[in-house]
């Protein structure tokens, strides 16, 4: 069920919510007058399968050959071995704040348990994780629970004094991993409150390009409306 609420994120997608499938693009359109909601969903592309991210980096625009990589990358690399992100660091979400650049990022542990944890920058190159990480308000949830393996793939915009983000989470839904799309409000970007009504965008009809989940959003705010861009996942 769609809320009438969302934001924006830009990430990688974990490999694992994919694997063997084929994914496509989507989009969503949404007013923020009253809760009404336009849903249109348009097939953008087909993609190829993505292999794990295992850290993230930075990228400076070059000359004519367009983008460069920062020569420092990554700029988040691994934790120490038991934490949340011991074995992957990705997907992240980046807003510039005032003068500080906020980022929320997907880890993985070794069991391969996704969470999300948070970092600042003044420059957008050395990062300063928070050290409360990972975001536990937000996942992983509780057995049974929509995002009870992990959440992850952030996208997070400022709305006023509000921070918003849509996330992916995952669930064992009949013996397959299905991801779907929630939302969560934060007054200070590290402690969440997550929607009631989670998740706002669940697995579409069968035969659909949405049939075995939805996940990796990106959402922009435009003109007063909020628009979101995500992969959905048919059958294999």
């Amino acid at each position: 069920m769609l809320g009438s609420r969302t934001v924006f994120c830009v990430g990688l997608m974990p490999a694992r919510a994919h694997e063997g499938s084929l994914l496509q693009r989507g989009v969503i359109m949404m007013s923020r007058n009253k809760g009404k909601a336009l849903a249109i969903g348009i097939v953008l592309s087909l993609v190829v399968l993505l292999l794990l991210p295992v850290s993230v980096g930075a990228e400076l625009p070059g000359y004519s050959a367009g983008w460069r990589d920062f020569s420092l990358n990554p700029v988040l690399g691994l934790g120490a071995a038991g934490s949340w992100n011991e074995s992957a660091t990705g997907a992240a979400s980046v807003i510039l704040d005032g003068s500080a650049y906020k980022m929320w990022v997907t880890g993985f542990k070794a069991d391969g348990t996704s969470q999300i944890g948070y970092a600042t920058s003044t420059n957008g190159k050395a990062w300063t994780p928070f050290a409360g990480n990972p975001l536990t308000t937000i996942g992983p949830g509780t057995v049974g629970s929509w995002n009870e393996l992990g959440v992850g793939s952030p996208s997070v915009i400022k709305d006023g004094s509000l921070y918003r983000m849509w996330y992916t989470g995952y669930a064992n839904v009949g013996g397959v991993l299905v991801p779907r799309i929630g939302y969560a409000s934060s007054a200070d970007g590290t402690t969440w409150t997550p929607a009631p009504g989670n998740p706002i965008i669940g697995q579409g009809a069968g035969g659909s390009f949405t049939e075995s989940g939805v996940l990796s959003s990106a959402v922009i705010l435009d003109s007063g409306a909020f628009k979101m861009w995500f992969t959905g996942r048919s059958a294999a």
